[in-house]
């Protein structure tokens, strides 16, 4: 199983090492890039890719699904949270900067130059 949330380059060497039969869920496009994905690679390494698009489920989709989901999505948040708490979801830390180097931090994030965390020292 491949999760990706940042499509790009990322998502394109992912798409290379997945092993024959693997599910790549693509949930979004952080580097700025979509993907576009050869039909040919998904038949050949008989893979299965699936496209998910979490603000469907929160009411920013064509049609406003909020109440219908609200309960899944209230336990999947709290699971996350759970995990995140007991340290068994760790988010990588790519940079540590400065408060007083604040700006270089917005810009190395907005550039896209940062994969996983920036972050600012207090």
């Amino acid at each position: 199983m491949v999760f990706d949330p940042v499509g790009g380059d990322l998502f394109d060497a992912s798409l290379r090492c997945a092993a024959p039969g693997a599910r790549l869920l693509s949930i979004g496009y952080a580097s700025g890039r979509i993907p576009e994905v050869p039909a040919n690679l998904l038949l050949v390494k008989n893979l299965t890719l699936i496209g998910f698009n979490y603000g469907y489920y929160i009411g920013w989709g064509l049609t406003d699904e909020r109440r219908r989901f609200a309960q899944p999505v209230q336990a999947m948040v709290a699971g996350i949270m759970q995990a995140a708490a007991s340290g068994k979801l760790a988010p990588p830390v790519l940079q540590h900067f400065p408060l007083s180097d604040w700006l270089n931090a917005v810009d190395t994030t907005m550039s896209r130059r940062a994969i996983g965390k920036v972050m600012l020292d207090i």
